[in-house]
């Protein structure tokens, strides 16, 4: 992270402390549909996350992002089994609408796992191969909040793995505790 970024985060979080409204904890699961870019297209992801609320206008989040399993095939040349998985932290700056809706823009690093098998039909040789880095994560969503405990989200990120971008789409809930 550079150094502006950091004293921009830091400087907000700090900021967030003096605000008055009640800090909390919350759990958060999604589910939703991932496109590899030019790879493949509706692949079913799942994101289980954990958060706390600071204040009204920021929360931190930690989440485990898996972005789905899919085999691409080569023609006669055989086919390549792929899965990327990690931890994404993330910091989401939120803008309350009204008391039930709200828009949120997450900032993150997600650090994934990419693991690829290779299989070749002509010779059936399988080879896998595991690959990890850190990139970075963007994300805008809207919560609708059902209860004080209890709100719905939609989210779209996007999250670099290897150079490409990938898209995701996903539909859950919050629980704050």
């Amino acid at each position: 992270m550079t150094t502006p970024m950091l004293r921009f985060t830091a400087l907000s979080v700090l900021l967030s402390f003096s605000h008055n409204s009640p800090a909390h904890f919350y759990f958060a699961a999604a589910t939703g549909s991932t496109d590899y870019a030019e790879v493949a297209e509706d692949v079913s992801s799942l994101e289980l996350s954990g958060g706390y609320r600071v204040s009204d206008n920021l929360a931190l989040e930690i989440s485990w992002l898996e972005l789905g399993e899919e085999t691409v095939r080569a023609g006669s040349a055989g086919s390549t089994d792929f899965s990327v998985d990690g931890t994404n932290i993330s910091l989401l700056a939120i803008i309350p609408v009204t008391e039930e809706v709200e828009f949120f823009a997450r900032i993150g690093v997600y650090y994934w796992d990419l693991t690829t098998s290779n299989i070749t039909s002509a010779t059936l040789f399988r080879s896998k191969n595991e690959e990890e880095d850190a990139d970075t994560s963007l994300g805008a969503g809207i919560a609708w909040n059902l209860s004080d405990n209890l709100a719905l989200r939609l989210l779209y990120q996007e999250v670099d793995v290897a150079g490409d971008n990938i898209e995701n789409l996903s539909a859950g809930f919050t629980f704050a505790f």
